[in-house]
């Protein structure tokens, strides 16, 4: 099959590989599309350090149909429409028998650990492929396993009320999900916050009230216009950068929330005694669990969330180092791009 494998930070091959056999218990799916997520860029420039390893084949967005199913597979038959859950949990541990198996003990993710989905072909355990009934084009379906999915987690983890006002740091696949999924919840008013207005324009068509444009404008003073001065009930922090966490600490009201979800690399400054007397909380989201895809998979079926909002190019497997420029380089304003193997 072909598939796309990184070696080392920035050597990454298109090239031909095995293609995988189901073992027991496990299911072969033939991908029909894979999203490129912010986090496989982070992978390939190696930011990751011990997160990840290589040689791997890279992408863990993903959806396709079951081509073959190993001995003792019985909930799955080839042929069977799939979105690929890519977090691998032991389903051992104390906090895979508590729910929380996104946090597993000897978790391990494709594309990072484990061969992933920038293939023709890739080997899963049954139980992380979940079943689609519904019409969902593979391109939707392929980003909602971590695109969509991610941000439903980290709006558990805040807790986030009907009534509340959201901020979102960081209109990219997830931040533009974070909105569909704050409204989703009830969220009163949202706010967008990014540097590129043509990611703003989204935000508005999905239904941000305020979208502000952080460089020509203080996302501080903006969001406490835009609240009448008290600040943001919740805020979300979809993009990994220091500025932005300890703005959108700034921004939130007293007894307000901030869930850190992009991967921030660098260590961030906070006024202790701001935090403090104002009872702020910092919470933080990762990944997601095999129950909050489930639950999103069959929203998206029924309409409740709309992936196509953020796809803005298709690109065949060949040209993953394209889109990979394209991401890293803003060229050609992508938000969602998936490529087609």
């Amino acid at each position: 099959m072909r598939a796309v494998r990184l070696y080392a930070p920035g050597d990454m091959r298109f090239e031909e590989a095995p293609r995988p056999e189901p073992g027991p218990g496990e299911v072969l799916i033939r991908v029909r599309a894979a999203g490129l997520c912010r986090s496989d860029i982070h992978f390939y420039l190696g930011h990751l350090g011990p997160l990840a390893k290589s040689p791997v084949i890279m992408g863990h967005e993903g959806a396709g149909v079951v081509e073959e199913v190993g001995p003792g597979v019985e909930d799955l038959s080839e042929g069977d429409k799939v979105c690929v859950h890519y977090v691998l949990s032991c389903w051992e541990c104390e906090y895979c028998l508590t729910g929380r198996d996104n946090i597993c003990e000897r978790i391990r993710c494709l594309g990072f650990e484990e061969d992933g989905t920038f293939a023709e072909y890739v080997r899963i355990p049954a139980r992380n492929a979940v079943k689609v009934e519904g019409p969902v084009p593979f391109d939707q379906l392929a980003i909602t396993g971590c695109a969509v999915v991610t941000p439903f987690h980290a709006a558990r983890m805040a807790g986030l009320k009907p009534g509340e006002s959201v901020a979102v740091f960081g209109i990219g696949g997830v931040g533009i999900h974070a909105l569909q999924v704050a409204k989703l919840f009830g969220a009163s008013r949202l706010i967008a916050i990014d540097i590129a207005d043509y990611k703003l324009r989204v935000a508005e068509e999905v239904g941000a009230d305020l979208a502000v444009n952080a460089v020509s404008e203080d996302p501080i003073e903006a969001i406490r216009r835009g609240t009448g001065g008290r600040g943001v009930d919740v805020c979300f922090v979809c993009v990994g950068a220091r500025k932005a966490v300890e703005q959108a600490l700034r921004c939130v009201k007293t007894g307000g929330r901030v869930i850190l979800v992009g991967y921030c690399t660098q260590p961030i400054q906070v006024d202790a005694m701001d935090f403090l007397s104002r009872e702020l909380q910092l919470r933080t989201s990762i990944e997601h669990t095999l129950s909050d895809l489930r639950t999103v998979v069959g929203l998206v079926e029924k309409g409740l969330l709309d992936p196509s909002l953020a796809i803005t190019h298709r690109l065949p497997l060949g040209r993953v180092e394209e889109a990979f420029s394209m991401m890293e380089e803003g060229k050609g304003e992508p938000i969602k791009i998936v490529l087609m193997p």
